[in-house]
């Protein structure tokens, strides 16, 4: 059964990264901007897939039917640190995200107002 649903998910995930990259670069600016977005895009999936090693890792050391040692003790609490620093880097670049876009806006408006007030100056 997996084998035969696993083509057709690994398709549409394939199909859904291409539209993503196709749109971040459609409505970037400039080229640079463009080349920042597909590479965040990147980043972003590269964490996903450490944050769900780490997890998988995570599940596997505390299901294990074996005894606690010191060494399982320690990939329990590296697996924890390492999702929880994916979460917080994932956090982090979100909110800046939404910072730099508010700061953007926030320029053009002030920009607007200097230049309605240097053409009412004029007047």
């Amino acid at each position: 059964m997996l084998t035969q649903v696993l083509p057709a998910i690994t398709a549409l995930l394939i199909c859904a990264l291409t539209a993503w990259i196709n749109i971040t670069i459609k409505h970037a600016p400039d080229k640079q901007s463009a080349v920042r977005g597909t590479v965040l895009i990147f980043a972003r999936i590269f964490a996903l897939i450490c944050a769900a090693g780490a997890l998988a890792l995570l599940i596997r050391e505390v299901l294990s039917p074996e005894p606690l040692t010191r060494l399982s003790v320690f990939f329990i609490a590296l697996d924890t640190s390492a999702l929880f620093v994916i979460c917080l880097l994932q956090l982090i670049s979100w909110m800046s995200e939404g910072l730099w876009a508010a700061i953007h806006r926030n320029l053009e408006a002030l920009n607007k107002f200097i230049s309605t007030l240097s053409r009412h100056d004029k007047t």
